[in-house]
This record gives C-alpha cells, sequence and structure tokens, in this order.
C-alpha cells in the first residue's frame, strides 16, 4: 500500500461505528479470530475475506496462514 492508500484506508476505517464493526470483523488473537469464525459459519457465512490493516499486512497474513486458516478448512 502507498502511505496515500493506507492514510484513506485508516481514515475510512476510523468512520465505521465499533458496534458495526464488531459485528462485521474478525480481530484478535488466533484462537479468538477461530472461535470469531466459527460463529460466522454459524450463522451461514461461507466465505470470509481477510482484510489486515496495512501497517501489519505481511505479518497477519502469515499468522492466519499458520495458526487459523487450517483450522477452518474443515
Amino acid at each position: 500500500f502507498s502511505p496515500n492508500q493506507t492514510s484513506r484506508l485508516e481514515r475510512v476505517a476510523r468512520e465505521i461505528p465499533e458496534q458495526i464493526a464488531r459485528k462485521a470483523c474478525i480481530a484478535g488473537t488466533p484462537d479468538e479470530a477461530i472461535k470469531q469464525a466459527e460463529e460466522f459459519a454459524k450463522a451461514g457465512a461461507t466465505l470470509l475475506l481477510l482484510m489486515p490493516t496495512p501497517s501489519t499486512f505481511e505479518e497477519t497474513v502469515r499468522e492466519c496462514e499458520k495458526n487459523v486458516i487450517p483450522h477452518l478448512k474443515s
């Protein structure tokens, strides 16, 4: 992401009410993310999109790849 894109994403994210974000996003430790993803699946979700924050993008993708996604494949 360019600095301009990062700034824009962060600005837009701040405008999303916390209550809405908590209902539509997954955040936290790998264990918390797994639990939240399972709750979305129980509610009927069949697709989850990974969109980490720009500042931790690669680290988050690696962490999810290693510790979250394998638990969700079943």
